[in-house]
């Protein structure tokens, strides 16, 4: 009998004994390989720990940088209220300082309620509402702080260029630039004529 090369079937015949070993050993390392697959499943460890830590991490970055915007807008209300402009000159500036410190008031006490909220849904093992209670509040601070931070930045401009003209110059450069109804430099009114008695 002329064996083919890839014929193994005559070969492996001959010795029943190695024949019976590899059959063993391929069943049970289908088996060890079903049970690994399946106690992979059951033997999950959750990560509810993990998205707590994650979540709680999170508030406490973005509770320094809240920290950080309050010293900053500490720090520009001091040099705002050294310009010596009346609040009618500065209105705009003002309106959008106090808006910001609100809002930054609101987000801290937000961070600080939401750690509460966090390790309250991390007790029950909530993992779907943990993750959604991260991802929204992760949105809901990186936008107020990315608001907060422009709308400082533009308080700092006005600032500066409030620094830079003589006292008395109102932000739009002559006193009631803006207002049709206040009387122009030189007695004409708004309008462009003179006064008529």
């Amino acid at each position: 009998m002329t064996l083919l090369p890839f014929d193994w079937t005559d070969a492996s015949c001959d010795n029943p004994e190695a024949v019976m070993k590899i059959r063993t050993f391929a069943l049970l390392f289908a088996l060890s390989l079903a049970l690994l697959a399946l106690s992979g499943g059951c033997g999950k460890t959750s990560d509810v720990p993990h998205l707590q830590e994650e979540a709680v991490g999170m508030i406490k970055n973005y509770s320094i940088r809240f920290d950080d915007l309050r010293r900053r807008g500490e720090a520009i209300m001091q040099r705002g209220n050294s310009l010596g402009v009346s609040q009618a000159e500065a209105q705009v500036p003002l309106q959008t300082f106090g808006a910001a410190m609100n809002r930054l008031d609101t987000l801290r006490t937000r961070a600080t309620t939401a750690t509460t909220e966090i390790n309250s849904l991390a007790a029950k093992g909530d993992r779907l509402e943990l993750q959604r209670l991260s991802d929204s509040l992760r949105n809901e601070l990186r936008s107020g702080f990315t608001e907060i931070n422009a709308d400082l930045d533009a308080v700092e401009s006005w600032i500066a260029i409030a620094e830079q003209r003589p006292r008395g110059q109102v932000a739009g450069g002559v006193p009631g630039a803006g207002d049709p109804s206040a009387p122009a430099p030189g007695g004409a009114e708004a309008g462009g004529s003179a006064p008529t008695r």
